[in-house]
């Protein structure tokens, strides 16, 4: 059902809103009749076809609007006088009001404050989202909704993907145009592209007003609320997943999906956290804290800063009439948290010398780094080292930093070897050809390792996720096919792993607190640092996806100096998705065809009756919630709703990448010969962190590198037959 193209989805959803037995006869023959039953692979799997022709719903189409075009530009000129003056409070924090703000000039300054190194975004394009959203709200304000918002939109607004003059390159782009060079795709899956939707938003006003109305017409409870008294802080280790499963797929979430918030220099919350900033920027929606919570009172917090996502400007010639939100990062899995998302990103990141990407190299230790990142803040204050990478949050976490670590040495072991068998090639005929490899290990690694242990066996084979065998090519590409991110896949589905982070690392002299590994990497200046980490995270058990969060995420992210307290991720995450206005969790199991919870107590009992206690009806739990509390699948590590949203965008990231590693020389211009193609299909996680270890002769590593130990997964020396070694002799001239 997510998969069928040009369909509408909510009457489905709406269709399946009540138990059959409340539907009437006519209502159960209509979907009986438009949603036909179908079974799937050898009637494995029951679902719903995709309907031959589109299913139009006109039964809630909207009068076209009785105004004049004279009457329509009048109040379109009255609604941007409003927004131009909300959006002085927005300038004003970012230190940037220019001298003319006419309504007829859009295009703001940049200012004096540049974007950060790795920042795609230009502040004029997020400001002009800004305004336009704004003025979209003031127009349906004034026009008591009469000016109807999606058929309002000027020419001059209409912008489509401009034409590819490389349509064939080798290589793929840095910020992912030109994947899709078929006329109005060329910016499908690029950096600054607007996030897709599975199901409409459910924003309060249609446009951009964030879902905080419950379906009784009640406020929703706060998200901090829902945090503390949902997800408690309990070791719940996960039987058959260690802690690198789980660090690999924060990496793979930052390659494709980074939230753009609209204005990180303002403040939402007073500096102690006792209330809200008075005339705050329009973007500020922060998370208000009870004045008994269990945690943060003692403190005196009554306010957790979030800040908005940035929309992209209206400007589509369909355009939809409501915020889209940006991605900071290219949609694919492209090696974009290793070489940057853009191409002066990447230039800054090159040693411009034999293919190689700049990193610190201990010459006795044979103990290879990432650069020096000495941009404030970009660490803790206390922290000695601080690395820059492709992505300004690989020092999020320690672990993290050993995952880029693992990829910069990667590449660079490629380029010195490359070099060696082909001499003539230039420094960027390395790079690139390095590259290339790189990610197609990446892509590998990510759909044959570690997503089939996410989803399990059942959505691997419903959503045909399986790599083609050894030495042959696939043909996933169709150029139909829209790679982008969703909403609902990104600030909810792929955040499980939020759950599964351990209260502390096991690490080989002793165990740490989590949280106090946060933005200092210090300690990987040691020798041997570096690949004891990768075998602790090996050893050591991820938690399961459930209801219980560490502490280190729920009360000490990102702790400030001289505080004693830091956010809560799980709240952050809750107040995403109402800040996307993604629909509640019951309209994603009707789209799956599944029945929603008509109860709290289809939650299960004692859950049931903490939903009962938050919210007013089954129908206002957010998706993250919702999700976060399903049983898993059978083989899998999450429950069935985020199973279908993970398998269907993983789906869209194979079939919407033309230049997949596998795809051949039909699709793909930047294809591997067969042997080539062989090579990059032997290797695994385990030999990848075999090639780069410190001490290859000391290290050992679990064949199944994302698996605890068992019988069949036992600790082998990286020297044995059993882990697979990448034979570049195949990419000589």
């Amino acid at each position: 059902m997510l998969q069928c193209p040009e369909v509408d989805r909510m009457s489905i959803v709406r269709s399946l809103s009540r138990p059959p037995h409340l539907r009437p006869p006519n209502e159960r023959r209509w979907e009986s009749s438009v949603w036909r039953r179908c079974t799937l692979l050898n009637g494995e799997f029951t679902g719903i076809c995709c309907p031959s022709h589109p299913v139009i719903d006109v039964s809630g189409e909207e009068s076209s609007s009785k105004l004049s075009l004279h009457e329509q530009e009048k109040f379109l000129e009255q609604a941007e006088k409003i927004a131009l003056q909300e959006m002085q409070k927005f300038l004003a924090d970012v230190g940037n009001v220019p001298e003319d703000m006419s309504t007829q000039n859009t295009h703001f300054h940049a200012g004096h404050h540049p974007s950060l190194p790795d920042d795609v975004l230009s502040p004029e394009l997020v400001r002009q989202g800004l305004l336009e959203v704004l003025t979209w709200q003031a127009l349906e304000m004034i026009s008591n909704g009469t000016v109807v918002v999606q058929r309002f939109q000027r020419p001059k607004r209409c912008l489509v993907g401009p034409p590819c003059e490389k349509s064939h390159s080798r290589y793929r782009r840095f910020d992912g145009r030109c994947n899709n060079v078929e006329p109005g795709g060329s910016l499908w899956g690029s950096a600054g592209y607007p996030m897709e939707r599975l199901l409409p938003p459910a924003y309060g006003d249609g446009i951009w007003a964030p879902r905080i109305v419950s379906y009784t017409g009640r406020y929703l409870p706060s998200a901090r609320k829902l945090s503390s008294t949902l997800f408690a802080d309990l070791h719940h280790p996960h039987t058959t997943c260690n802690v690198l499963l789980m660090q690999f797929g924060q990496f793979l979430a930052h390659d494709f999906s980074r939230n753009k918030a609209i204005n990180t220099k303002s403040k939402c919350c007073t500096e102690d956290g006792s209330g809200r900033v008075k005339d705050a920027s329009p973007g500020c929606m922060p998370i208000p804290v009870s004045s008994g919570d269990d945690f943060y009172s003692q403190y005196g917090v009554r306010c957790i800063h979030f800040m908005r996502s940035a929309v992209a400007p209206m400007r589509d010639c369909d355009s939809v009439g409501h915020g889209r939100q940006l991605s900071g990062v290219s949609h694919f899995i492209d090696g974009s948290a290793i070489y940057g998302a853009s191409s002066k990103q990447a230039h800054e990141l090159r040693a411009h010398e034999g293919g190689r990407l700049k990193s610190l190299f201990h010459r006795r230790f044979h103990n290879e780094l990432p650069p020096l990142d000495r941009t404030k803040d970009a660490c803790d204050p206390g922290a000695e080292m601080c690395f820059l990478t492709g992505d300004a949050r690989s020092n999020q976490l320690i672990s993290l930093v050993a995952v880029h670590t693992l990829f910069l040495r990667e590449h660079n072991r490629l380029a010195r070897r490359l070099q060696q068998l082909n001499p003539h090639w230039s420094d960027k005929t390395l790079y690139q050809e390095a590259r290339r490899i790189v990610i197609a290990q990446l892509q590998h690694i990510a759909f044959g390792e570690y997503l089939p242990k996410v989803v399990g066996p059942r959505y691997i084979a419903l959503y045909r996720l399986h790599l083609p065998t050894a030495g042959t090519y696939s043909d996933f590409y169709n150029h139909h096919t829209n790679p982008s991110v969703s909403s609902e896949f990104t600030v909810a589905a792929f955040r499980f792993g939020h759950s599964t982070v351990p209260s502390k690392l096991e690490l080989h002299d002793g165990s740490v607190d989590t949280w106090r590994t946060f933005l200092n990497p210090t300690r990987f200046r040691e020798r041997h640092f570096y690949d004891d980490l990768f075998g602790a995270l090996q050893h050591q058990p991820m938690q399961s996806v459930d209801e219980m969060f560490s502490t280190s995420l729920t009360r000490f992210l990102n702790v400030k100096p001289g505080k004693q307290y830091g956010v809560d991720l799980a709240a952050i995450n809750i107040q995403r998705g109402r800040d996307h206005a993604v629909r509640p969790y019951n309209d994603y199991r009707r789209l799956g065809g599944k029945p929603g919870a008509y109860s709290f107590d289809d939650f299960g009992i004692e859950v049931g009756h903490k939903l009962r206690s938050l919210y007013s009806h089954p129908d206002d739990v957010d998706l993250y919630v919702g999700g976060i509390l399903e049983p898993p699948v059978e083989g899998g590590v999450v429950g069935e709703t985020f199973a279908e949203l993970i398998a269907d965008q993983f789906s869209k990231f194979l079939h919407g990448d033309r230049y997949f590693y596998s795809n051949g020389p039909d699709t793909n211009p930047g294809h591997f010969t067969v042997q080539q193609l062989k090579e990059i299909q032997r290797v695994t996680m385990a030999s990848l962190i075999c090639a780069n270890a410190g001490d290859p002769h000391r290290m050992h590593v679990l064949p199944d590198a994302f698996a605890l130990p068992h019988d069949g997964n036992r600790l082998v020396d990286c020297t044995a037959h059993e882990i697979p070694r990448l034979d570049l002799s195949w990419w000589r001239d």
